[in-house]
C-alpha cells in the first residue's frame, strides 16, 4: 500500500507509522523517484500524533504478517491477532 501511495501523483507526503520497522520502510521508499516525501514514525515521541499531524487522508491496512508454517504444519496455518 505505501508504495501505491509513494508512486501516486496526488500524493505530496506520506507519513508511515508502526510499532516496528516504518523508519525503515519509508528510507527504502524515499529512494523511489517521485515527488512525495516520506517520513516513518514510531510510538515514542508521540509518533502516531506527528503521523496524522496535518493528513488529508488516513489509511489503516489493519494486518499483521503472517509467519510461515514449519514443514510438519499442513495445511497453512491463519493467524489473529499477534505473531510473537
Amino acid at each position: 500500500m505505501s508504495l501505491l501511495l509513494k508512486s501516486s501523483p496526488l500524493v505530496d507526503e506520506l507519513a508511515l507509522y508502526d510499532i516496528v520497522n516504518s523508519p525503515g520502510v519509508a528510507a527504502d521508499l524515499s529512494h523511489i523517484n517521485t515527488k512525495s516525501v516520506v517520513t516513518g514514525y514510531l510510538p515514542p515521541d508521540d509518533g502516531m500524533a506527528k503521523a496524522l499531524k496535518g493528513a488529508d487522508i488516513v489509511v489503516i491496512p489493519a494486518g499483521v504478517p503472517r509467519k510461515v508454517p514449519h514443514p510438519p504444519q499442513s495445511p497453512p496455518l491463519y493467524f489473529y491477532g499477534t505473531n510473537e
